[in-house]
């Protein structure tokens, strides 16, 4: 196994681990909010701790097309978040279990041969702009997961559990996702450089 593969393993370990922190709080989109806010700094920290592995310099030779770190990233949370949802909230242990070992782990070797993006491929044109204040891939990619996180919840109650939400809980949501959207979008992108940008920066203090 490779280093690379062992890294990002461990990177879905420490976010389903939040997962199941935030779980007393998944019935209130407000606690939700303020429980992924209150785990930020502690799985940031766990994260960085991890020693990630220099890539070696290569040149692709052929397209990268949606096999990068940024959109992949996008899909490693997403996994994560549904196999935690199979385990805990629909007690599938089987199912979650067949996701991990052939989705999950897929998209991990993915990550593992992943060349830079050649442009941004999941921009969307719009007037709205997203405040999002990250400085390092680590923070990129947790901002990533618990925005994924909300989008999961906020359609749960919007195309799932309608029926047992009120109007005013499925306006809010309505307003929210689309905004959630957009700043998905955004930290795709911020993933992807930041995570180069690192990879350059060790690689240079190593020379």
């Amino acid at each position: 196994m490779c280093q690379l593969h062992d890294y990002f393993r461990q990177i879905a370990a420490i976010h389903s681990d939040v997962l199941n922190t935030l779980a007393q709080h998944w019935s209130s989109q407000e606690a939700l909010y303020t429980a992924i806010l209150q785990q930020r700094d502690d799985a940031i920290a766990q994260t960085t701790h991890i020693q990630r592995p220099i890539p070696e310099p290569k040149t692709p030779t052929r397209g990268v097309g949606l096999n990068t770190i940024g959109l992949l990233s996008d899909r490693l949370t997403i996994l994560v978040i549904k196999e935690w949802f199979l385990r805990h909230h629909h007690h599938d242990n089987d199912r979650a279990t067949v996701l991990y070992e052939t989705s999950t782990l897929d998209i991990i070797d993915t990550l593992t041969v992943a060349f830079p993006a050649k442009g941004a491929l999941n921009v969307k044109l719009t007037l709205h702009q997203p405040t999002i204040h990250v400085t390092r891939w680590e923070e990129a990619f947790y901002d990533l997961f618990a925005t994924n996180v909300l989008i999961w919840h906020g359609q749960e109650i919007c195309y799932v559990n309608t029926g047992d939400a009120s109007i005013e809980q499925l306006q809010n949501y309505m307003r929210w996702v689309p905004k959630l959207n957009i700043q998905r979008d955004e930290l795709i992108q911020r993933c992807e450089q930041l995570y180069w940008q690192a990879s350059r920066e060790r690689v240079e203090y190593l020379i």
